[in-house]
């Protein structure tokens, strides 16, 4: 009787990272969008618009969701709004100094960065190999920072930006201990991450940071800006239907598909053929990631 059930968790588990295989190349194609957009827009109203239209997406949807239980805000929901908008306007900005790959396998430190935070502020169990992978990733990504820091200076940490203000959030998400109903809880981060860029570019329109000006874009600009959005929904809800069918200590590695998903897209379209160190850099990252991932998931099942 157990084999039937065996073979259906791992059919389960197949489908589920095959969703987040294509979660995270539709997650490539979607920044390689962003790179295209901010040489002709603020990377402000790229970040805006990526939230907005999300935000009237997953509103549409929640007709045929009909989700139960609080579906009200909560200041926990607009706090990580806050930080992911945050998070996606630096990466974004980056696009506009540094090489595709670059900026996304610097921003890859998250699972790394949020290995600390979890030890700092829940209490998480720091083993010393995980701590000594720790330090090789964070090796690995200032290998990839230091050509980029002397060619364009500070623009090129914006990615560890966005990576710490990402691990902050998920953070917050594991301080409320599967509490929370997803799916409004991604719309309303949605909406907050609209409200704080919109107030962003609001206020900045009229100041020095050329990231928050505002542009009307053109159609062709505005048909960017609505592909991004709905190809920020699609990741959201292939990385749902993953969760859905499969552990997360399973689905995580195969975000690293991101990877190669922006270098062949960098290389294809943008010509920008990483150069050796980046490779080297970009390994050591991956590597330190998914031990510290696997370690994770081996503790978990103990």
């Amino acid at each position: 009787m157990t084999k039937p059930l065996d073979q259906a968790a791992e059919a389960s588990h197949t489908t589920g990272v095959a969703f987040v295989v294509a979660a995270a190349l539709s997650a490539a194609v979607m920044v390689a969008m962003a790179k295209e957009l901010v040489h002709g827009l603020p990377a402000g109203i790229v970040t805006f618009a990526r939230f907005f239209v999300q935000a009237v997406l997953l509103s549409l949807l929640f007709v045929v969701w009909r989700p139960k239980g609080d579906i009200r805000p909560r200041l926990s929901y607009f706090i990580r709004g806050a930080l992911l908008g945050v998070s996606a306007l630096a990466l974004f900005s980056s696009l506009l100094f540094m090489p595709l790959v670059d900026a996304i396998a610097i921003s890859f430190a998250e699972p790394l960065i949020l290995t600390i935070l979890g030890a700092a502020f829940l209490k998480e169990s720091i083993s010393l190999r995980r701590s000594v992978a720790l330090i090789i990733g964070f090796i690995g990504a200032l290998i990839v920072i230091r050509p980029s820091f002397v060619t364009v200076g500070a623009p090129a940490l914006l990615p560890l930006a966005a990576a710490v203000c990402t691990a902050i959030c998920v953070v917050i998400t594991r301080a409320q201990n599967g509490k929370e109903e997803s799916r409004p809880m991604q719309f309303w981060i949605c909406i907050a991450g609209a409200v704080v860029i919109g107030c962003g570019l609001l206020l900045g329109s009229s100041g020095p940071i050329e990231a928050l000006q505002f542009v009307i874009p053109s159609s062709n600009q505005a048909l960017g800006l609505l592909a991004i959005g709905a190809l920020a929904t699609g990741v959201q809800m292939l990385t749902i239907a993953a969760i859905q069918r499969a552990p997360v200590g399973i689905l995580a590695p195969f975000w690293y598909f991101e990877i190669i998903g922006v270098t062949l897209i960098g290389v294809g379209y943008f010509s920008e053929w990483p150069d050796t160190q980046t490779v080297f850099g970009v390994c050591i990252i991956v590597s330190a990631g998914l031990y510290v991932w696997f370690r994770e998931y081996q503790l978990r099942n103990q």
